[in-house]
């Protein structure tokens, strides 16, 4: 359920109007579908981030600035151009819409506004000029896609049209008694979001709880719905907002702009802006790259159910196989007993042993004997072989785990596609479709307590870089043991280093790994000659000759 509505909107506005006079100082395209304002003010930056993600659409402030992660657009360009240096002039949003405009005042004195649609699948954010010229938009829209409002650069500008629903001001008690009468067995929070504009299913169904202290709203009358319809549009004229995080077995899953009685585990949180972003990092809205990364996650799956079945197989074959001699004596006694054995004898019975062999009735002594030496042959094949097979398998589950755990780990389309290209070039999948390959950034970088600079992997390719293009021999390398996650390297370049240093990138490997979030977590660390890569193996794939042990919690240092 996607909580971001025009009354979370409104708080969020409420918030950014207290920044009236800000500077634009930086537009980051920070992924393919949304974009950030440096603003500074009040002697520090503020940090304002659009989503136009379909499924997870939103527009609040970020506590840290965000990473690029997108190409520049031509929206971001023409952004750049205009809004450099500009201060935010107003914040004005329609009543009730999940539309903000802001107005910018330019350094030349002239006035350019960006209009942010949030709104799902149509979202668009649009820069107009002081007659309400298109500029610049993220998104075009013709008359395919909409016979009612077309958007293209030059064309002035109008609001998303409005469906045939009542404006929350106007409805009557007269419009509810109507509805319900013709509602039937409709939930009334259903017929309140078909009937009435300003309504999301979440604040459709607190209105109905409030009246009737059920969601479904059985057997409510027409006045007491009335009564905090009323008590709603008056919240929204005084513009009173208290933030409430939503949560579940302890964990963040929503956000509301005031306490929500049928959502009754919930916590206030100063600032709507920052109950967003914890809802946000816990994952609890959803994920703007949900569909293609689920895509992946399936894919790889397909990939693990594969290599079981590969894995299963092999282990078949050499427990059949850990006594090929048997087969060849079995062959030296039917030859030895050739003389005696009857045609159609289905079975040889060794007096001098006691042991029994099964004889095929068709074939004669001879030709059974040549079977017996075709399954020692190939039995002493399979015993040379499949180790080393099995090994392979062995790996590519290891590896197929780590991308996995990329895949969990990225941050946008362009770290999705990596894993995607990794399980093409690894020869799990084959490239059915052109994948986008985007210019690899950098390993993420911190600055241990020493100011010894310290160089995280984002995925497997970037732990063999940083492991072995960028990290010298006497370099300090750490990983998580025995769990997928980031390869770390201190780069020291054979200087000592204190152990709260030591400590600080091993929490580091605890964190972004598949350990993250554990109380405590073995990372296992070494000079950088230790570490070699695995012989025929994936990228990112080493050996360890010799390493210390640290244990650290799995949080974030």
């Amino acid at each position: 359920m996607n909580f971001y509505d025009a009354w979370v909107m409104a708080a969020v506005a409420s918030e950014i109007r207290n920044l009236v006079g800000a500077r634009v100082q930086d537009v980051i395209r920070t992924s393919e579908e949304s974009y950030e304002l440096e603003l500074y003010a009040h002697g520090r930056r503020h940090y304002l981030f659009i989503s136009l993600a379909p499924q997870d659409s939103r527009l609040h402030f970020l506590s840290q600035k965000a990473r690029r992660g997108a190409d520049p657009s031509p929206l971001q360009l023409s952004m750049k151009k205009h809004l450099m240096g500009a201060r935010v002039a107003s914040i004005v949003q329609p009543p009730f819409e999940r539309v903000l405009r802001l107005m910018f005042q330019t350094p030349s004195g002239g006035f350019v506004e960006l209009v942010a649609e949030v709104m799902g699948r149509y979202s668009n954010l649009i820069l107009l000029d002081e007659a309400e010229r298109i500029l610049g938009l993220h998104k075009v829209v013709g008359s395919k896609s909409s016979r009612e409002r077309q958007l293209f650069p030059g064309m002035t500008y109008t609001l998303p049209p409005r469906p045939n629903k009542k404006p929350l001001p106007l409805v009557s008690e007269e419009d509810l008694v109507s509805w319900i009468e013709h509602a039937r067995e409709t939930p009334l929070w259903k017929v309140l979001i078909a009937n009435v504009w300003g309504l999301s299913r979440p604040l459709a169904e607190e209105v109905v709880f409030r009246a009737s202290g059920a969601p479904e709203g059985s057997g409510i009358d027409a006045a007491g719905l009335m009564k905090e319809l009323r008590r709603l549009v008056e919240r929204w004229a005084e513009g009173t907002w208290e933030p409430h995080l939503l949560m579940r077995n302890g964990v963040p899953w929503g956000y509301t702009p005031f306490r929500y009685l049928h959502l009754d585990d919930s916590i206030p949180v100063a600032g709507m802006s920052a109950c967003i972003e914890k809802a946000v990092e816990s994952g609890g809205t959803l994920d703007p790259y949900a569909a293609v990364r689920d895509e992946v996650r399936r894919t790889i799956e397909t990939v693990r159910k594969r290599l079981t079945r590969q894995r299963e197989s092999l282990l078949r074959q050499m427990k059949q196989t850990q006594d090929p001699e048997r087969w060849k004596e079995a062959a030296d006694w039917i030859l030895a007993y050739a003389g005696r054995i009857k045609p159609r004898q289905r079975e040889l019975r060794v007096e001098e042993t006691g042991d029994v062999f099964e004889l095929d009735p068709g074939l004669s002594a001879v030709e059974n004997a040549q079977r017996y030496i075709k399954r020692y042959q190939k039995a002493r094949r399979a015993a040379e072989a499949i180790p080393s097979l099995l090994e392979s398998v062995e790996g590519d589950l290891t590896y197929l785990n780590q991308l996995e755990y990329d895949l969990d780990s990225a941050r946008d389309r362009g770290e999705i596609d990596s894993v995607l290209l990794a399980l093409v070039e690894a020869g799990f999948v084959r490239e059915e479709k052109k994948i986008h390959r985007s210019a690899p950034r950098g390993p993420r970088k911190f600055l241990s307590p020493d100011g010894f600079t310290i160089l995280v992997g984002k995925n497997a390719r970037q732990n063999d870089e940083i492991t072995f293009r960028r990290a010298g021999p006497k370099d300090i390398w750490l990983h998580a043991r025995k769990v997928p996650g980031a390869h770390v390297v201190i780069l020291t370049g054979g200087e000592p280093i204190s152990d709260a240093t030591l400590e600080y990138a091993a929490k580091l490997a605890a964190y972004y790994s598949k350990a993250r979030g554990e109380k405590a977590v073995d990372v296992i660390y070494t000079n950088r000659k230790h570490v070699r890569r695995v012989p025929g193996g994936h990228p990112g794939q080493v050996l360890v000759s010799r390493s210390g042990n640290i244990t650290v919690p799995g949080e974030k240092p």
